[in-house]
């Protein structure tokens, strides 16, 4: 438990000490979005690098985000880490990459994750102050040292809305969504033959500019013979500089010594982020 609490308040005291700034964040798996789940928002689409001319139609393209993942479940003697790079095009179509280590006393796991996302509504579309950005994504999984007969590779398919809600006395981001997946424990144990419908949950609370409180859920899969636990974390995001995001959470994936469903217990979560 000290492992987990000192980094906590390590990280409330420095951010009495913070300017007001903001910048964004990969997932594990690359998208643009939280720890586990996307956001609609594409990576830094105003944070324009150029305007390119190819075959006559100008392309706009984004600087470059970039993330860093660190996971300790001390229950089940896991550490996993997460290296990412995003970037979007025409300030709608997002390109990630991630790569996975997953390690154990047994074995080590690695996992390639290429996703795409495109912005189909953009938030506050005509001129409401409603409508929550809306997109697609796809992703390509591809899982080394799948044991049994699981696939070792699958495409993940997901919708999500996101909306800020700058009408209450702090700004409070919702984002919310549906995954179709194959992935049994996010892919790293393999990928099932069927798909399943799941949920995704975020809500983020900006209690300055620089610093959010969140919330986020991932429902887990059920495919039958296979059924993931839901995971679940609080986190802890501060922006030292607009262009920075530290982030320290604390997750929960389900009971590992349930028979039912397959957990990996609770841990802690370390980011960092940076957008160029």
């Amino acid at each position: 438990m000290k492992r987990i609490v000192l980094p906590l308040f390590t990280m409330i005291a420095l951010l009495l000490y913070t300017p007001l700034l903001y910048a964004g964040m990969n997932t594990i798996e690359g998208a643009n979005g939280c720890a586990f789940n996307p956001f609609a928002y594409p990576t830094n689409a105003d944070g324009e690098w150029g305007n390119y001319t190819v075959l006559g139609h100008e392309i706009s393209v984004s600087k470059p985000q970039i993330g860093m993942w660190y996971t300790l479940l001390d229950d089940v003697r896991v550490d996993w880490g997460s290296w990412s790079y995003s970037q979007s095009f025409f300030k709608r179509l997002e390109f990630s990459y991630a790569y996975e280590l997953i390690h154990n006393e047994v074995t080590n796991t690695s996992k390639h994750t290429v996703g795409t996302k495109y912005l189909i509504l953009e938030e506050n579309a005509f001129d409401t102050s409603f409508i929550p950005a809306i997109s697609f994504g796809c992703q390509f999984k591809n899982t080394n040292n799948v044991k049994g007969s699981a696939d070792s590779y699958s495409f993940d398919f997901y919708a999500v809305g996101s909306k800020m809600i700058k009408q209450l006395p702090l700004p409070l981001l919702l984002s919310g969504g549906f995954l179709w997946t194959r992935g049994h424990t996010n892919g790293v144990f393999g990928y099932d033959p069927g798909y399943d419908c799941v949920l995704l949950a975020n809500a983020e609370l900006f209690v300055l500019k620089n610093v959010i409180v969140g919330y986020e859920i991932k429902e887990g899969p059920n495919y039958g013979s296979w059924r993931d636990s839901h995971y679940m974390d609080g986190h802890l995001a501060w922006m030292p500089t607009n262009n920075v995001t530290v982030v320290a959470a604390l997750v929960y994936t389900g009971n590992e010594k349930n028979t039912r469903k397959v957990g990996l217990g609770e841990g802690l979560v370390l980011s960092l982020q940076y957008t160029f």
